[in-house]
């Protein structure tokens, strides 16, 4: 537990550290944990090596002792004209969220747009999922009605930044400018390959994200409906379910257009998708 794992300036951080300052922020009272983490927040000691830091880093989430933990790994694989593979495709969700998939053998998700993994005790969160990635029967959907202790954990990013379950909250106030998209394409489940159709809340064309996440943070801070510390070059973010749902759902009450950088006022939506590279909804 004393080996430094990460140095950032002159801020050395070993295990003790991280799981004490996790600790801190209440990531252990839960029942269930999502995790969203990067590794901007300092250097790894390259004396361990990337898989000792991420083994490491590994060992402090399960020290504590959290009932079910849920990661991201999402791929968007249909909207990129591409195959989904549960076991091989890559998720552009960080380091420490392919680590556990692929060394840890996290159960993920069958869903070619925005898949999750997980670990623990109640695995209905990625086992018994809808072919709607963040409306109805998602993984989120189903945490917000799970009637448990739910906690999103932000390890390193802002939560404004990657805040995915805000996007599920949309589709719940039906915001005029996200609509459904009907994506289809191939799934392959071990040595079985079919073909599916998955459905996701876009953001229409021409519309771009304003200021309101930040704004919505920081509420969440100020009213002290979440716990934030700093953490070498980012942060440490802890927030419970039930205030995030709650805050984030009174601010589209006084604006639906409170998360977006002007007012949506186009009369037809989009019809079409062209495949690209998406790495965010």
């Amino acid at each position: 537990m004393s080996e430094v794992l990460f140095k950032h300036d002159a801020d050395f951080m070993d295990a003790k550290f991280i799981k004490q300052s996790l600790i801190d922020i209440g990531a252990q009272d839960c029942d269930i944990l999502y995790i969203h983490s990067g590794m901007n927040f300092g250097i790894p000691n390259p004396n361990i090596g990337k898989v000792g830091v991420l083994e490491a880093l590994a060992s402090i989430i399960y020290s504590l002792d959290v009932a079910t933990v849920l990661m991201p790994s999402y791929t968007f694989s249909f909207c990129n004209g591409e195959r989904y593979d549960v076991e091989k495709s890559k998720s552009s969700m960080g380091a420490l969220s392919e680590f556990f998939r692929k060394q840890h053998h996290w159960r993920r998700s069958i869903d070619p747009l925005m898949s999750n993994i997980g670990y623990g005790s109640d695995l209905t969160f990625i086992s018994d999922v809808a072919k709607s990635s963040v409306g109805q029967g998602s993984t989120f959907d189903l945490l917000s009605k799970s009637g448990k202790k739910v906690k999103f954990l932000f390890i390193g990013p802002m939560v404004h930044e990657c805040f995915t379950f805000m996007h599920y909250l949309e589709d719940v106030a039906k915001v005029p400018y996200r609509y459904d998209f009907q994506f289809s394409g191939e799934i392959k489940v071990g040595d079985e390959i079919y073909e599916d159709e998955y459905k996701l809340f876009i953001r229409d064309d021409g519309v771009v994200p304003g200021g309101g996440a930040k704004i919505y943070s920081n509420i969440l801070f100020e009213r002290n409906l979440a716990k934030t510390m700093p953490f070498g070059a980012g942060r440490l973010s802890c927030l419970e379910l039930n205030s995030a749902r709650n805050v984030y759902l009174d601010l589209l009450d006084l604006s639906p257009n409170f998360y977006i950088e002007e007012p949506f006022m186009k009369a037809t939506r989009s019809d079409s998708f062209s495949p690209r590279k998406m790495v965010a909804l």
